[in-house]
């Protein structure tokens, strides 16, 4: 079993107004498309490490009827910000069934997808764990570079960001969350002081005990959704966190 770090979901009350900010801090966006339910869609941030960050945002439209697909209309209750990430599998069944083994309750995978502007229907299956999508497992039916664009272009930005390096969690027992995220990755974490991190090869996922009181009030807020996003940088960065609608950003040097 291997998973590989697929994207981050940002919650965003408007998509025009967050993809100018982003743009203004930086980074190249694209538009996506509407998802198949109809009450959501989305603009794209890809990077040259094959991740990317999703910005999400209501169209204000009633679901579809009829259709089969995600609602992520729900991610967008807690307001802006990081609301899930998404973990890539090349081989879902099998790998819900090796998680139902190891005493996860799975989803089975229900069938997702959107339209892309140029009329491209993206078709994928996706499976979460209870009504979290921290993590939810995701894999491409259609070809993934329809998804995600892999060209030079979209790839490259501005303030020099070429991937995630390393997703922070806040959790409230780290004992039993590294334990439920063996499970759930079947991997074995690297512990340190107050802190264990899941290698995953292009980047790593770090659950830490809170050391504040922004950090305590992230875990009531939002859960179980990452709370620092560590992204990799080719030039010294800062980010203007006023135009970042709610996501914690770090850089670090390539």
């Amino acid at each position: 079993m291997t998973f590989r770090f697929d994207h981050a979901v940002i919650a965003v009350h408007n998509l025009d107004q967050a993809v100018a900010d982003y743009r203004a801090m930086g980074f190249t966006t694209i538009y996506g498309g509407e998802h198949a339910a109809g009450t959501t869609h989305n603009a794209l941030i890809c990077f040259q490490d094959g991740s990317y960050l999703e910005l999400l945002a209501p169209t204000n439209k009633p679901p579809r009827p009829g259709v089969n697909a995600s609602n992520f209309s729900d991610l967008l209750e807690s307001g802006e910000g990081l609301v899930g990430y998404a973990l890539l599998s090349e081989k879902l069944v099998e790998d819900a069934a090796a998680m139902r083994e190891r005493g996860v309750l799975i989803s089975d995978a229900k069938p997702g997808g959107r339209l892309r502007m140029d009329g491209v229907e993206l078709r994928w299956e996706s499976a979460i764990i209870g009504t979290s999508m921290s993590p939810f497992f995701i894999r491409d039916v259609t070809a993934r570079n329809l998804r995600v664009p892999d060209d030079a272009a979209t790839a490259h930005h501005a303030n020099g960001v070429t991937g995630v390096n390393e997703v922070i969690f806040v959790v409230s027992d780290l004992d039993t969350a590294v334990q439920q995220y063996q499970k759930l990755i079947g991997i074995q974490g690297d512990a340190s002081e107050n802190a264990t991190s899941f290698d995953l090869g292009q980047a790593q996922l770090t659950l830490t005990a809170p050391a504040d009181e922004d950090a305590r009030q992230h875990i009531v807020l939002r859960g179980d959704a990452p709370y620092i996003l560590k992204v990799t940088s080719d030039q010294p960065l800062s980010f203007d966190m006023n135009r970042a609608h709610g996501v914690r950003f770090q850089a670090i040097s390539a």
